[in-house]
């Protein structure tokens, strides 16, 4: 399978500062050897390019990934990349990613969003607090949970109507901006990728809330995935695998992308059972500016 890396940089100066941004990371060759950097201190993120059979004998297809197991803990674990400025809470911003969540014990524990170098996972932020478990039963279905944090710790959160089960395969998509009253608006849809994941044709939700009230202020400068900030438990875990990950402050993203994890049709999986399908993906990593 040939892969692609590709990235793109375009300076546009207005009054000595970036205009723009633009991340799309499809996990086509490994993120670490690139921008992108890992602090583990319980959890850990690893790049997968492989054809992954799940513990009910469901065949993936194979292509790059990201496996990120994390832990609750007091050390702020991330996998993310620099964004090469700072912004704060009047930047408006698009971000999405795709996941399938394949282990937990116990409510969430990944984070997806903007976080500050300087501050844990608690402080500075806007997250999906995705694939949280709905009660402390193991057979509690999930949602994704919008938060923020602000400057002070400050905690906002809402919880679309939709949840789901184990393993499906979920495309999240977040707007954030600020309204003419000052107040922070996050925007989430919640999209089912079809049995190939060739297209995001199922929209489970769409819903919008205030996340940040006027007057709260936080500031960011880092994109990417992170663990709960808390007393440490090795036993409340989740390993989810993530793919198609972007941000942008210029757009939503207009480049359809299947996840490397998605299932196949059941018609693909007999071919796949003969070694006569071939898979290809387009794929793109671009960082724009």
């Amino acid at each position: 399978m040939m892969k692609k890396l590709l990235i793109i940089f375009c300076v546009l100066a207005l009054a000595g500062s970036v205009k723009a941004l633009t991340i799309f990371e499809t996990f086509d060759s490994d993120p670490t050897s690139g921008s992108w950097s890992a602090s583990e201190n319980g959890s850990v993120f690893t790049y997968l390019d492989d054809l992954t059979t799940n513990s009910e004998g469901a065949v993936y297809e194979g292509g790059g990934y990201l496996k990120a197991f994390m832990q609750q803990n007091l050390e702020t674990d991330r996998y993310t990349i620099a964004l090469g400025q700072t912004f704060d809470q009047s930047q408006e911003f698009w971000m999405e990613f795709d996941s399938s969540t394949q282990y937990h014990y116990q409510y969430q524990r990944g984070l997806f969003g903007v976080f500050n170098s300087t501050s844990n996972n608690y402080t500075d932020s806007i997250v999906d607090h995705f694939w949280r478990q709905q009660t402390s039963s193991s057979s509690s279905n999930f949602t994704h949970r919008v938060e923020s944090y602000d400057s002070s710790g400050t905690n906002t959160y809402y919880t679309p109507a939709y949840v789901f089960l184990k393993n499906e395969p979920v495309r999240a998509k977040l707007h954030y901006y600020v309204d003419g009253s000052g107040n922070g608006i996050a925007e989430i849809q919640l999209w089912r990728l079809n049995e190939t994941g060739a297209a995001d044709d199922v929209l489970l939700t769409s819903e919008s809330t205030t996340i940040l009230a006027s007057g709260q202020t936080l500031s960011y400068n880092l994109f990417g995935f992170g663990n709960n900030y808390g007393t440490l438990s090795t036993s409340y875990t989740q390993t989810s695998w993530v793919d198609n990950v972007y941000f942008s402050t210029d757009s939503a993203n207009a480049t359809y992308v299947d996840p490397a994890f998605a299932v196949p049709e059941p018609a693909s999986l007999l071919l796949l059972g003969l070694g006569s399908l071939v898979i290809s993906r387009r794929k793109k990593v671009s960082i724009d500016f």
